[in-house]
């Protein structure tokens, strides 16, 4: 989504990496998840030594130490970065937020994101559903069976999600 809003403000083409993709441009977007999976590959570290300008998405997941170290190897022009959910009353996400994109140059409220038609106002749903197998399976597998496979879910997301739209 990022990646198509900054290409029609900058009306050039923005790279992404991530979500399988490898495409990287001038101004490329990737979120912290995926610069830790490709730091052993020769092709990343030529492209990450010769960014000019990061946008990382999700920014709020950097703020992991683990996480924080990746991008300190980061040294372009310019980095960004964005996010709905940082906690910057909290000294050490502040911190490591500023360190790395700098003070917020830009805020976006939940009340304007509604009104120009690009958030809606959430709401919680839950639906419960018996367990569908047997209780002697591990977590995962319950899990698996009773949530990804389950048709009942699955029909019932199904017709929600199609409500929703409509």
């Amino acid at each position: 989504q990022s990646q198509k809003e900054m290409e029609s403000w900058l009306g050039e083409k923005v790279g992404i990496v991530g979500r399988s993709v490898f495409d990287p441009q001038r101004i490329t977007i990737a979120t912290i998840q995926t610069l830790k999976l490709h730091m052993r590959d020769k092709k990343f570290h030529k492209w990450f030594a010769e960014i000019q300008i990061a946008v990382v998405d999700e920014l709020h997941a950097l703020m992991a130490k683990k996480n924080f170290k990746i991008l300190d190897l980061l040294k372009p022009i310019a980095r960004f970065g964005l996010t709905a959910t940082l906690q910057l009353k909290k000294k050490e996400v502040r911190m490591r937020a500023w360190s790395f994109a700098g003070p917020v140059i830009y805020e976006f409220s939940i009340s304007d994101g509604i009104e120009n038609r690009v958030l809606v106002q959430g709401h919680v749903l839950q639906l419960q559903f018996p367990y569908e197998s047997a209780h002697t399976l591990d977590s995962g597998e319950i899990y698996e069976n009773d949530v990804m496979l389950s048709d009942t879910k699955l029909d019932a997301w199904k017709l929600l999600s199609d409500w929703l739209v409509n």
